[in-house]
């Protein structure tokens, strides 16, 4: 007997299942617009996967669109296949459904097998792949592909597909999450956070990565050092409590992933520790006690939380959340970064786990991650910035990669799609020179690519917020302190809605699939998924405008003037330097400045002719077509506040060095020139919620150089619930 029908699209659909068993009408063969019949058929064994349920809904409701009407039905080996047209997926015992070409990990196949009187089409893979392939024949339809024509067979580039969340959900070990009083644990927003990153998980399956990051600023949170011979807490400290409920929490969330398909690592600083544990142990690399202490640590975590991996930077791990910190390589240089690496990846090893170390603010290029390396065993793991550096459009590829670092160990590249200096989801830079790195990643033995989501910069204060509360109560404080957390969320790439930060997640999810696609390719195919095939090439002509533009920002050598060389800003925060204006000045005239101006404008330009010719009638969402439209307005509205600014203020500084009788002209071309930055200013205050998150207001422009002048305007002193 045939399974019963667990999903239908239709009131059809419905009475063919229940009434009339396997026979559908034959519709015209061969016309895509004929709104036929169609079984999607699946094994039995699927019926229970969360992935497949996930694919398959998208895929449903894309047929649904195009005028099909389907029904879903899971056949047992011995159940016959009805009449009528079909789409199968996976192997249903029987010989004619499956192409014996054997196919990569994770790799999909989709083909047609026309009979006499009906269409059939074949999604196949391995479990991984089977459900990339159903969303990925979802997405063709999307792309005005006719469905019997669509054949396709894909193999994942790079095997590490990952997709970070970084310190925006489930921020431990910040204070937000703590209570003070039974049950200790606030997990209402847990709750909250959980719902949401289940959102953000789908879209991970959905882009075809298999690996989902969550970071926290470290784990100690959830763990007791059990393993260790000395105790560092006691019996009755209620963190013992909490650390079980964070673990039911994040295990929650695992759990979830694992059933799509998706692993999940956790990236976090260290070496971070509970003041204890100093005190029964010195913490030294050469302390024969340190191994004991990182495998402890690891084995404990990998017990409690079924995670399939850590990412670990061994830099920047400051006093935060009342645990403590300490660089365990530093005085050992970088031979210490590599024992200490080593540490970690044969702690995770014992417990068949993969520990990848970052190599963050220790190698930016060949040489000093060769110096890195030469300490570590050859199947340790390595992850490094594609610039080497921070996310800077005037750094170039590191040197690591073409210098074949990725062929003398396992390493993942990163991206950073959010992206951090570049509007945090809500403005069109769309990172064409992703496309070109990937390939040359690629060629150059990288096995990994990460694209870096949602960051906050609660990631990386150094505040002293507690975390590890005596007795479960705040520690004693003189300052107010922060819910790291908190103030971020706002600022989402998928999990609240359709973003224009979309564009660089999708580009690095296409190319982890295929290195030989082009950024304009991919930028035609988002355009015309989001806002229809008929302004598909109106979209990709503003994306592809948008990273010349972002890139006049940029003044001088990589370091020339300072050493985050957007001298003015911070992340997208404004962050004006009169010091580093003046420091600029000197070297570059006004003509200079002048000239880049105009070259962006040129760009920009490009973009608001490229979006005029976009019809809103088109686009599938009115909804998506006014974030596009407001991710211009903003776009344009971020760049002139740059571009204005540096002209207004070189005239003005010009004033000063020019003689009496030619005050005057200058004096009016300034008057101008800061009517304009003031004209920007007030059309910005129509995004009151950038203004405040970004310095966008007077104390941003003031000239004196904070590098985090905005926090006043956006933190707010934590209150315990």
């Amino acid at each position: 007997m045939m399974k019963k029908t667990i999903r239908t699209m239709s009131a059809i659909g419905i009475l063919f299942a229940l009434g009339l068993a396997f026979t559908t009408p034959l519709q015209a063969k061969n016309d895509d617009k004929n709104k036929a019949n169609i079984s999607i058929l699946l094994p039995v064994q699927l019926e229970a996967d969360a992935g497949y349920d996930l694919a398959l809904k998208e895929l449903e409701s894309v047929l649904k669109k195009k005028g099909y009407q389907a029904t879903t039905r899971y056949l047992g080996k011995v159940d016959p296949l009805p009449d009528g047209n079909s789409i199968i997926v996976g192997d249903l015992g029987q010989d004619n459904t499956i192409d014996s070409t054997p196919l990569k990990d994770e790799a999909y196949r989709i083909f047609q097998a026309k009979g006499p009187t009906a269409n059939t089409l074949k999604i196949e893979g391995d479990r991984r792949g089977g459900m990339y392939g159903i969303f990925k024949l979802a997405e063709q339809l999307q792309l005005g592909n006719k469905l019997w024509e669509i054949k396709i067979e894909r193999a994942p580039e790079f095997s590490m597909r990952m997709y970070t969340e970084l310190g925006q959900l489930f921020d431990l070990p910040s204070v937000g999450y703590h209570l003070f009083e039974e049950p200790w644990v606030n997990h209402e927003r847990f709750e909250a956070e959980k719902e949401e990153l289940k959102r953000l998980i789908d879209q991970v399956a959905k882009l075809g990565f298999n690996t989902f990051t969550i970071m926290h600023v470290n784990f100690e949170d959830y763990i007791t050092y059990k393993y260790l011979d000395k105790e560092v807490y006691g019996s009755d400290d209620v963190h013992r409590i909490k650390a079980k409920h964070f673990a039911k929490h994040l295990t929650d969330l695992i759990d979830y992933a694992h059933e799509r398909h998706i692993d999940v690592f956790m990236q976090v600083y260290e070496f971070q520790y509970p003041p204890k544990l100093a005190e029964l142990y010195k913490l030294d690399l050469a302390n024969p006690d340190m191994k004991t202490i990182i495998e402890a640590k690891i084995k404990e975590l990998f017990e409690v939380i079924p995670l399939d991996g850590l990412v670990i930077t061994a830099t920047e791990s400051l006093p935060r959340s009342g645990y403590k910190s300490v660089k365990l390589w530093k005085k050992y240089g970088k031979a210490g970064a590599g024992q200490m690496m080593t540490m970690y990846h044969n702690a995770g090893k014992k417990q068949d786990k993969k520990v990848i170390f970052r190599s963050w603010m220790i190698a930016y290029g060949a040489k000093d991650s060769d110096q890195v390396i030469a300490n570590t065993p050859e199947d340790a793991e390595f992850e490094i910035k594609h610039t080497g550096d921070d996310y800077w459009l005037s750094f170039p590829l590191t040197d690591a990669i073409e210098n074949g670092l990725g062929k003398k160990r396992p390493l993942t590249m990163t991206f950073d799609v959010f992206p951090e200096f570049y509007g945090w989801s809500r403005l069109l830079c769309y990172q064409q020179r992703f496309a070109e790195e990937t390939r040359i990643a690629k060629a150059n033995g990288v096995k990994g690519i990460q694209a870096w989501g949602a960051w906050a910069p609660g990631g990386i204060w150094s505040d002293a917020h507690p975390g590890y509360l005596p007795n479960g109560q705040l520690k004693p404080h003189d300052k107010p302190f922060y819910d790291m957390a908190g103030p971020w969320n706002n600022f989402r790439i998928y999990s609240r809605g359709f973003t224009p930060g979309q564009m660089n997640s999708y580009l690095v999810a296409r190319l982890t699939w295929d290195v030989n696609l082009t950024a304009e390719q991919v930028a035609a195919d988002w355009g015309a998924l989001h806002f229809g095939q008929e302004n598909a090439s109106a979209v990709s002509e503003i994306l592809m405008n948008s990273q010349a533009a972002f890139r006049e920002l940029y003044l001088g050598g990589q370091r020339e003037f300072s050493h985050h060389p957007v001298y003015f800003k911070w992340a997208t925060t404004v962050n004006m330097s009169n010091g580093g204006m003046e420091k600029i000045y000197k070297k570059l005239p006004l003509a200079h400045i002048l000239e880049r101006n105009q070259v962006a404008y040129e760009y920009m330009a490009r973009m608001e002719a490229a979006f005029a010719r976009i019809d809103a009638t088109k686009a599938p969402s009115q909804k998506d077509y006014q974030a596009l439209k407001e991710g211009l307005e903003k776009t344009q509205l971020y760049l002139n506040i740059f571009f204005k600014y540096r002209e207004m203020w070189w005239r003005g500084r010009e004033l000063k060095d020019l003689e009496k009788d030619k005050v005057a002209v200058k004096k009016l071309e300034h008057e101008k020139a800061t009517a304009s930055f003031k004209e920007v200013m007030e059309k910005w205050q129509k995004y009151p919620e950038e203004c405040r998150f970004w310095g966008i207001n007077e104390n941003g422009f003031n000239g004196r150089r904070g590098r985090h002048k905005w926090r006043k305007n956006v933190l707010r002193p934590f209150q315990a619930e």
